[in-house]
This record gives C-alpha cells, structure tokens and sequence, in this order.
C-alpha cells in the first residue's frame, strides 16, 4: 500500500507525520511525501522519509497559459479565481506569477497522480498545492482526506473527505443509526458531555489572546529569518518575513485603536442577535464560504434583518484580536442598530443573552445548540447535521430565517442533539495530537524526548483503521 503525504509548509506536520511513516513502514505502508517548502524538505529528510518538492519541478510555460488553464478549468470542474481566495499569499503577486503556479501545480499532481498512483492521499485543506491536488485526485478517484482537529470534544479528532466543513465518519454514523436507539452506554456518555459543557463559563475551544511584541515573539522572528534566508533561499512562495512582520506590527497598533469601537454590553435591557466574527484569512472562511469573506457586508445585511426592538451584537475572534482591518470595524460599528463589544468578553456569556445566533460556520454556533439557543449559519458546518440549525443558501431569505429562529426555537430540548452528540464521540478518534510533550523545556531534553510518542501512535493507529476503512488493507 502506498500513502502519499501532501504538506506544503508546515514543520510540526512534517515532524509528526514523518515520524508516523516509520511506524506505518512497519505495517508493509510506504510514504511520499510532497512539499513546496524547503524546511519542510530538510526535516522530512533529517527523519529518513522520501520527500519531493514541487517547487523545484521545472516546468515549460505554454505560449497560450491561459487558454490551456481555461481548460483545466473545465475538466477538473473548478474556478482560478475562486481558488485563490484560498491562498492569500498569491492573491497579492503579479497575474502571471499566479497562473505559472497554477499550471505548475496541476500539472505536476497530474503527472505524479498518474505515475504513482497512491491508494490513498492525506494532505491540507487551503492553498493552491492543496486545492490542485484534491482536484486531480477526485477526477483520478484518489481518496483524499485532511484531519480534522476541531472536533468539538476535548481530545477528539478525525479525518475527513468531505472537505465543506462537515465531518464525513460522523455524517456516515449519524445516518447509519437514524432512528435508532441510542445504548444506555453511549447515552450516559452524550449526558455526562452536556452536563460538562453547560457548566463551564468558558468554552475549551479558544483561549483568549491579545497581540504583544515580547522576547519570545523576537526570538521567533529571528528563526523565521534563518528559515527564510537561510533554509529556503528566499524562494518560498509562502514565506514573506517582512510582510509577516508588518502585518503583525499592524496588528498591534490596530487592536489598540479598536478600543475606541467598543460599546458596552447591556445584558439587562438588549435583546441580542449575536454573529460572532471569523478570522480575515481563516481557511474555515476562505475555503468553505468564500462568499462571505466581507464579513462587514454580511453583517450589514443582518442587521438590516433582525427585528426593530433587537441589536446585533458583534465581537472579533478572541484568538486574533486586531486581525480586522479597523476600518471595517469603524464600519461596522457605525451601524445604528449594532454593537462591537470587547473581543474578551466570553462568547458563553452572550449566547445565554441572546435570543439568536447568525453565524457563517463558527464553533460558536455549536455551543449554542448546546445551549438550546437557535443557530442561522450561512455556510456548511459539521454541527448542521441533524437539522439542528436554521441553513440558510437564499440570502434573500435571511430575514425569515432569522424571524423563525427567534420566535420559534428548533432547538427545544436534548431530543435532537443527542444522536449527533453520539456520532461525535463514537465516530471519532480518541487521542491528543499534541506534538510536544509540556517538559520539553527541562535541562538537558533531547528534540527526541520533546515528542509525544503517544500522540505519533495514535496517529499511526488512525490512519491504519482509515485504511481498513478505504479497504486497503
């Protein structure tokens, strides 16, 4: 059997899934691995894997690129224009750099697909290497799946095929056991879960953070400058030092300046639609509802939406205060019937507020279902199975939609929640995939006894019954 690892620039994938190759050799499964990324490269080597980067794969130019990528277009049933939304990095360089990377990907996956033919093929969601390679693989009937590490149940996680944002093993159990009765067993699980989640005054998706320039932020920078210069030779496609640095810096000053936006929250007199804000470049939103992305635009249609007596409460993401241009901010705020309010207030405290929640396809909208508050999201989401929430596809239906949600609350008990509750669990993968281990900081520790082995072995045992699953072994 022949697994194919598609990681174009990450180094902690790199560590982990090289090290899971060497267990999975043991099991009779041989691995490439594919990366336009020179580190990447370094590492995978360093760990005795076979690696191969794309980017140092000639390719001719065609006289006609964009005749022949038109093509492409067309026989791969995908849009240049759309993809690149997803690879924020190439959407700022010339016309014809991107259509060289383009044609560059897409033939090469072509021709590496047809060659070597893997039976089965782990890689990343956005980025053009990525997008091409799922193209290619669908139209070859290669499967492919990413891994999926938000699965929202402490030390869960799953791989996937379905790359909209649902969860393919859960969506498959849930339909499988449709009306079926839930064991004492697994029952008593999804209750102790709920009683858990309700009683937290935070959620364990996200920790609340705030941009600083601090030693370990400079020592980073400085890392990344030897990477940069050093390792890939300034040749990287998606390493930009100096701009990384700007934004970061842009960052910071923004966050400040935003404090001027905030409005404070009136728990008491407010009745709250909340719509809690993505990250500007977040793969959940560039992937999976690009349409959205103006998140200021969609926000301006929900407030236009939303009852006379209600206010719209808008909160940025607490992980990446200062990621919204203040601009967009200052826009939003400006809206009569809108509140910004501080990114830190907790989002458990405004759901048990509000009497609804808009949502593109945020882990908020979850912990609303939770909660038995009622969900609109715009785009496709893991937590819409079931029917749990309000999908709406017709923006011109959104006013109805959120009229329905707050007058007439789908979500009245635990009834509907449990049986995909029951999926979550038991169609996903126990284990924490942390790579590190927290004592790797003690005095004399190796880069080997940093590693979680426990975490390297149950990836190992999560892509082996994957493969059993695929039918490959």
């Amino acid at each position: 059997m022949e697994i194919t690892f598609l990681i174009p620039n990450s180094y902690e994938a790199a560590e982990r899934y090289g090290r899971v190759a060497k267990h999975l050799q043991k099991e009779g499964i041989n691995s490439t691995f594919l990366t336009v990324s020179s580190y990447v490269e370094k590492v995978l080597k360093g760990l005795g894997r076979r690696v191969i980067n794309v980017r140092n794969k000639k390719v001719v130019t065609p006289s006609s690129l964009e005749f022949k990528l038109a093509a492409k277009e067309r026989e791969y049933d995908f849009s240049i224009n759309e993809v690149l939304i997803t690879d924020i990095e190439f959407s700022k360089k010339s016309r014809k750099k991107m259509l060289l990377w383009f044609y560059k990907n897409i033939t090469f996956f072509e021709n590496y697909l047809k060659k070597n033919k893997p039976d089965l093929i782990i890689g990343g969601l956005e980025r053009i290497p990525s997008q091409m390679c799922q193209k290619v693989a669908k139209k070859m009937k290669i499967p492919y799946y990413i891994i999926e590490l938000s699965v929202p149940i402490a030390n869960k996680f799953c791989f996937t095929k379905n790359l909209d944002g649902h969860l393919s093993s859960v969506d498959e159990y849930f339909n499988q056991r449709r009306g079926k009765k839930i064991s004492p067993n697994d029952l008593k699980k999804v209750k102790d879960y709920l009683k858990g989640e309700r009683s937290k005054k935070v959620s364990h998706f996200i920790k609340g953070s705030r941009p600083v320039v601090n030693m370990t932020k400079i020592k980073f920078f400085f890392w990344m400058m030897y990477v940069a210069f050093i390792v890939e030779k300034n040749q990287n496609p998606y390493i930009n030092i100096f701009r990384g640095l700007k934004n970061y810096l842009v960052k910071t000053y923004r966050f400040i300046r935003a404090k001027s936006l905030y409005k404070k929250a009136d728990w008491k007199n407010d009745k709250i639609v909340y719509f809690p804000l993505h990250l500007a470049e977040d793969a959940q939103l560039l992937v999976r509802a690009p349409q959205y992305r103006k998140q200021e635009e969609i926000i301006e249609i929900i407030s236009k939406s939303i009852p006379v007596d209600h206010v719209l409460y808008i909160k940025e993401h607490p992980c990446n205060p200062g990621d919204i241009k203040y601009k967009v901010l200052k826009r939003i705020a400006k809206l009569p019937n809108v509140k910004l309010i501080k990114y830190n207030i907790s989002s458990r405290k405004i759901i048990k507020n509000s009497s609804c929640i808009v949502t593109i396809c945020s882990s908020v909208g979850w912990e609303s279902i939770l909660l038995h508050k009622p969900v609109v999201n715009l785009g496709n989401v893991y937590y819409e199975t079931g029917d749990l929430t309000i999908k709406v596809r017709d923006i011109y239906e959104l006013r109805s939609n959120i009229l329905k949600a707050i007058y007439d609350n789908p979500i009245k008990d635990d009834k509907k929640i449990i049986p995909l509750i029951d999926a979550m669990i038991n169609a996903t993968e126990d284990g924490n995939l942390i790579l590190y281990n927290p004592y790797w900081t003690e005095v004399g520790s190796t880069k080997e006894s940093m590693i979680n082995t426990d975490a390297i072995e149950t990836l190992t045992k999560s892509i082996l019954n994957l493969a059993k699953k695929e039918k490959l072994l």
